[in-house]
């Protein structure tokens, strides 16, 4: 399989029984996100065939969620680094490519292994002196927090 030499793939991780939310993620993520942010771009469906405007379709296989996960991280995805969607994470406005150009250039420099792009009260965070657009990178404190992994979109 021909791939691009980027460090970063955006993957949605897709479930087959919810094929009916596709075209609907579809149209927001293509309405609001900007192909010229430098990724690769995978549509992960476990069987079927997913035709995702940008996207590359790959398949799990069925089973458990963590199962086809780690099975496309460990076969079908060779970038250094993931953003994680599911089918379901539909984006509501423009995303500034500025920003994500700087997270993937931050986060590698930084080694940060897990940048989550959302907030929920589950996660005990610490400020840091890093920003992204105005924006703190807040570290989660793994010793207070509820949750340390979620299906919220994260690189």
């Amino acid at each position: 399989m021909l791939r691009c030499a980027k460090k970063v793939a955006v993957l949605v991780h897709a479930c087959d029984r919810y094929q009916f939310l596709y075209k609907g993620f579809e149209y927001f993520f293509s309405k609001y996100w900007d192909f010229a942010i430098e990724c690769n771009y995978y549509f992960a469906t476990e069987i079927l065939t997913a035709n995702i405007d940008g996207f590359q379709n790959i398949k799990s296989g069925e089973g458990a969620w963590s199962d086809r996960l780690a099975y496309l991280l460990t076969t079908e995805i060779e970038e250094d680094y993931i953003l994680y969607f599911q089918e379901d994470m539909w984006l509501d406005k423009k995303v500034d490519k500025a920003f994500f150009h700087e997270l993937f250039e931050l986060a590698p420099s930084k080694e940060w292994k897990q940048v989550k792009l959302h907030s929920a009260k589950i996660y005990h965070t610490e400020a840091t002196g890093h920003y992204i657009q105005n924006l703190n990178v807040a570290r989660v404190d793994k010793t207070v927090s509820d949750y340390l992994m979620s299906h919220q979109i994260t690189l």
